[in-house]
């Protein structure tokens, strides 16, 4: 891969001698490279590389993830796929976690789930006690 000073003495060397082969050659790269990068030049006035480009996209802009945000602070009790429901996200639950977990900086507390009868044992022991 060159880089950007590479790539505008090449686009520079190409019109100077306006011969492909020669100018890939000497820099070691292929026709095609040279071909590419004079028609970047041409179209977008500028052969520096894409990096803003690259990766993969995220998921959610901050203007969705403001939106996650507020319902979970209105409705904390709301499950990933309520939230999911409610906002008609198109995205998988497990990447909605994540985003609520990386992004937003919350996290899952679970509800301690006490059966009917324990209550009751643990009252009756209270007022014994007590």
């Amino acid at each position: 891969m060159l880089n950007n000073q590479a790539r505008r003495s090449l686009v520079e060397s190409y019109k100077i001698f306006g011969d492909a082969k020669k100018v890939a050659q000497a820099f070691g790269v292929t026709n095609w490279t040279v071909y590419r990068l004079v028609k970047q030049f041409e179209t977008t006035g500028t052969v520096e590389l894409k990096t803003s480009t690259r990766g993969r996209k995220p998921k959610f802009d901050e203007k969705s993830l403001n939106r996650i945000r507020d319902l979970i602070i209105d409705k904390p009790d709301m499950t990933l796929r309520e939230i999911k429901d409610e906002l008609q996200l198109d995205c998988d639950i497990s990447v909605l976690c994540r985003a609520i977990r990386n992004k937003l900086g919350f996290t899952r507390k679970k509800k301690v789930y006490t059966p009917p009868n324990a209550i009751n044992r643990k009252l009756k022991k209270q007022e014994k006690n007590g």
